[in-house]
């Protein structure tokens, strides 16, 4: 039967000493048929190397008699390697059941070694794992070390907050990072998983903010610049008990006085107004900023035209400036300008030809 460990109630916490022979696995939730065997592969995972081995049941509210059974032989695997295996804070239901199993001897509530240690939880999960590829546990292992890592996802999320993206979006990208650290981990390099996932997490963030967060495509130097800059400015005014000058942030962040002004003024096409703003806070009585944008105005190219055309119309004879006043600003026809003027409509049409010639021509000529 192949288990479901799309959805694992069961959490785990693994706790080991700088020198790995001593280690706590913390459990939380439920052990049974479907979570029983991450259990036994984590376990697994620790015997190979430990000598002491301490599970701790105190947040366990559910134990069957299969998970039972998986610790019996657990038991017995630390044996054979000259391990041991401890459990501990059994209480209700789940202490009952171990009593009825007769494994209530595995029990050991006194006091352990105390000693130094260190949460190795993520690392012996992907161990683990990794040992157990092609077990149905493996899913299960990588969903919760993926679970296990998200106080780490939500501290490095909160350092890029406040530079216009929601920290809930900030979070979702950073889990990214941690989905692409746990699949990427190496288990065989032997350097532990947060000098691995951090890394890859800050760099998800900052290809987020220079990928998706920009509204207006800028050069990647300037908005990784931009990025180190904000940094810089709340540590140095912390620093120098004043606001810092450009020459002050761009010796902290190694750039050029030039490219931290362009880095400044980029960071304006980060996120533009909208035109929609209103112009005083949020009452739009005094309208929006869209109102104050200004439109191209014809009138200006029209005012050097009627300039440049003056002289040449006044040089014209007058009856010819009335026959084109009456045709352009009076809008009459030619029969019509006939009727006024006294002459045939033939005669009109040579007189207002003439004249836009000359016109033409003073206009061409330099």
């Amino acid at each position: 039967m192949v288990r479901d460990v799309s959805r694992v109630p069961l959490r785990l916490r693994i706790d080991r000493c700088p020198e790995g022979v001593v280690a706590v696995v913390w459990a939380f939730g439920v052990v049974d048929y479907t979570t029983a065997p991450l259990l036994r592969a984590v376990l697994g995972e620790l015997l190979d190397d430990a000598t002491l081995v301490t599970v701790d049941l105190g947040g366990v509210n559910l134990l069957d008699g299969h998970s039972v059974g998986m610790l019996i032989a657990a038991d017995r695997l630390a044996a054979r390697r000259g391990a041991e295996l401890r459990m501990r804070h059994a209480t209700g239901m789940v202490r009952r059941v171990l009593d009825v199993a007769g494994v209530a001897k595995l029990l050991s509530e006194g006091s352990d070694r105390t000693m130094a240690v260190e949460d190795r939880t993520i690392e012996t999960l992907l161990r683990a794992r990794h040992r157990y590829a092609d077990d149905n546990a493996a899913d299960g292992l990588r969903r919760l070390a993926i679970e296990h890592g998200h106080p780490l996802v939500a501290g490095l999320a909160r350092r890029y907050r406040g530079r216009g993206e929601p920290i809930e979006d900030l979070v979702q990208v950073a889990s990214l990072g941690l989905i692409k650290a746990v699949d990427g981990y190496d288990t065989e390099r032997g350097t532990g998983f947060n000098g691995y996932a951090v890394p890859t997490i800050i760099g998800e963030l900052k290809r987020y903010f220079r990928d998706k967060g920009w509204y207006i495509r800028v050069p990647r130097r300037l908005q990784e610049i931009r990025l180190d800059i904000v940094t810089a400015r709340d540590v140095l005014s912390q620093q120098l008990g004043r606001a810092p000058t450009v020459a002050e942030m761009a010796a902290h962040v190694g750039a050029t006085h030039e490219e931290v002004l362009a880095a400044m003024d980029a960071s304006q096409a980060y996120r533009p107004t909208s035109l929609s703003t209103p112009v005083n806070g949020d009452d739009e009585a005094d309208g929006i900023l869209a109102d104050q944008v200004g439109a191209v105005e014809d009138g200006y190219g029209m005012v050097e035209y009627r300039e440049t055309l003056r002289p040449l119309v006044a040089a014209l004879p007058v009856r010819q400036q009335r026959i084109l006043a009456l045709r352009f600003y009076g809008n009459l026809t030619q029969a019509q300008i006939a009727d006024k003027v006294g002459i045939s409509q033939m005669h009109v049409s040579r007189l207002l030809a003439d004249a836009l010639v000359q016109l033409r021509r003073g206009l061409l000529v330099d």
